[in-house]
């Protein structure tokens, strides 16, 4: 695993998942799970983390729930195929994006799937 930094703790992370805190076999999953759904999130919303940071390091609550919730969806559906019907619920994480979605095209990465098709 890399160096990344983790805004979310697992401790946090087990409470939102119903684990109990002293189970810790799935530890090192959690911790990859919060890493992969931090970079998702950061490329939603097109900033990075690091600017966003308050004077104690910490992101805007909304984005660490948004990171909570998608962490909640990897962890009880680990397959890309289910067998039950999943129903979305609305103004859940898209909107929790959307709060700090960076809408200006000069930043976009060039990789960025948000890339606005206007500039050339």
């Amino acid at each position: 695993m890399t160096n990344q930094k983790l805004y979310i703790d697992i401790d946090l992370l087990k409470r939102h998942l119903n684990l109990d805190a002293w189970f810790n076999g799935d530890d090192l999953y959690l911790a990859h799970l919060i890493m992969v759904c931090q970079e998702a999130v950061e490329r939603a919303i097109d900033d990075k983390f690091s600017n966003l940071e308050d004077e104690n390091g910490d992101i805007p609550s909304a984005l660490a729930h948004a990171i909570l919730l998608l962490c909640g969806t990897y962890y009880d559906d680990r397959e890309t195929i289910t067998h039950s019907n999943a129903v979305k619920i609305p103004h859940a994480f898209e909107y929790l994006l959307d709060l700090y979605r960076n809408y200006n095209p000069k930043n976009l990465n060039n990789n960025n799937s948000n890339k606005c098709c206007c500039n050339g």
